[in-house]
């Protein structure tokens, strides 16, 4: 029986900080959902098992397996679109696929893209297949094929995802990465959750006493200190003048009282600051509990009409031609809009805000070098917003300043971050959940509950579209002779 095991996994990229230090794991028959915040090393550790990274520290074994990627591209499914054999026909024909010529992929929805990369993947019956956030894009049709491919599977399966319903569905072990460790769960991701949100009120319970302790600490050395240097000052000639009538003896002993004063009041000052010491110590060595994403805050332009837009023409998708539309959209509106893979919602996107400047659109797909040049477009002021913005979603600002790679997910958050400096009418938000950690999901859906202006957000997240409070609308097209 095949096993996925990593022993002793030490890893980094360049001269950068270790992103796992000494992990050891193992992926078992069946399917295991990896888990961790963006950044945290998921898709890295796809690639050390593939073989395409090689660790600094330990090993993996065996090497290799299926990888099903975020963002394909043809040359992922050529082979697989040429083929006729029975199982290539029986995979096409599970998915709901039919022929493909290269030419028509970049006319494909990103949705239609990644069916086909799961079939492809499926149909080569790997022993290890990895599937990186596969229910990106996927319609509930779609999903539902995938889920039941999965069941079928008898391989190791491993599954990167943020997707809490669809992890509970098919995944009954978790291993999650954070902070450059590995921990293993043979429970449901709810359980997990769960265990985790007790273990974060636990550690958060301890430190809250240490810090509690150390501050009482802190307020008894500056009083102890406060009555040492009273009783110094006692000491100086002028606190210790005789009186008339004092006798040498008399002042002599006052003199002997205010130094056995004095030394004790030293000493206990002296014990107070070695105990705050010490407490500050264990509070350092103490496990910080893990951070959550911050409250997210977008201000709307006022609207200058009633009508954010009043749209009538074609909707193109390239250069082909896809339907007409029609649609106006009220200031204040705020629509869940819908549609199977392909439908063209993307597409009516795009027609209905293009060369719109008061709009905040984030894609389905994010392209790092659209970023960068966003990024390198904003002024100081706003880079400085952008950066604190991206902080709140637990963005290391650093990897933004010293150029380093990003994962999609954390892509997706500086792309975000950079939008919410601006002040839009409109925000769309395509596919808003794709890639971005579970905690980062909630404060996105707080954001747009909470943001005044036109909403419109595409997703075929079910769960997470409904508690928007958003009114569905099903794309309905004419389609183009």
């Amino acid at each position: 029986m095949v096993s996925v095991s990593l022993r002793g996994i030490t890893f980094a990229f360049g001269h950068q900080h270790a992103l796992f230090s000494d992990v050891t794991c193992e992926f078992r028959p069946g399917w295991t959902a990896l888990v961790g915040p963006n950044g945290s090393g998921k898709s890295t550790l796809l690639a050390l098992i593939l073989g395409d990274l090689e660790p600094q520290v330990g090993h993996v074994s065996p090497v290799g397996g299926c990888l099903s990627r975020q963002n394909p591209d043809f040359g992922d499914v050529a082979d697989f679109a040429a083929a006729w054999d029975p199982e290539s026909m029986r995979w096409k024909s599970w998915f709901g696929l039919d022929g493909l010529e290269p030419e028509a992929w970049s006319t494909l929805s990103p949705g239609v893209r990644r069916r086909w990369a799961h079939a492809a993947a499926f149909a080569k019956r790997p022993l290890v297949l990895m599937l990186d956030e596969p229910t990106n894009h996927l319609d509930a049709q779609a999903k539902v094929q995938l889920a039941r491919a999965m069941a079928d599977f008898d391989g190791v399966g491993i599954l990167i995802s943020h997707d809490r319903d669809f992890i509970q569905q098919v995944c009954s072990r978790i291993i999650r990465l954070n902070r450059g460790q590995a921990a293993t769960y043979e429970m449901a991701l709810d359980q997990a959750q769960a265990l985790w949100s007790e273990q974060t009120a636990r550690v958060k319970e301890t430190l809250d006493r240490a810090q509690d302790e150390m501050r009482a600490l802190s307020h008894r050395l500056a009083h102890d200190a406060d009555e040492h240097r009273s009783a110094k000052r006692q000491l100086s000639v002028k606190a210790r003048r005789k009186n008339v009538g004092d006798k040498d003896a008399a002042s002599i002993a006052r003199k002997s009282r205010a130094q056995k004063a004095e030394s004790k009041l030293g000493r206990a000052a002296k014990l107070s600051r070695a105990e705050l010491e010490r407490a500050a110590a264990r509070v350092a060595e103490l496990p910080r509990p893990e951070p959550a994403a911050g409250k997210l805050k977008l201000d709307a332009k006022p609207a200058a009409t009633r009508w954010v837009f009043d749209f009538e023409g074609d909707v193109w998708a390239g250069d082909r031609q896809l339907f007409r539309a029609k649609w106006a959209l009220e200031a204040g509106a705020r629509v869940w809009l819908t549609g199977p893979n392909g439908a063209g919602k993307t597409s009516l996107i795009a027609a209905v805000t293009q060369q719109r400047s008061d709009c905040l659109v984030l894609s389905q797909v994010i392209v790092r070098e659209q970023v960068v040049a966003a990024w390198d477009d904003l002024t100081a002021e706003r880079r400085n917003r952008t950066l604190h913005i991206a902080a709140t979603m637990r963005l290391d600002v650093t990897s933004v300043l010293d150029g380093s790679s990003l994962s999609p997910g954390e892509l997706r958050k500086l792309a975000l971050a950079i939008g919410l400096v601006m002040e839009p009418i409109l925000v769309v938000l395509d596919e808003p959940t794709n890639d971005l950690d579970m905690d980062t999901i909630d404060a996105v859906a707080a954001l747009v509950r909470e943001f005044p202006g036109a909403v419109v957000v595409i997703s075929h997240d079910g769960a997470f579209a409904r508690r928007l409070g958003l009114e569905e609308v099903r794309l309905r097209s004419v389609m183009m002779g």
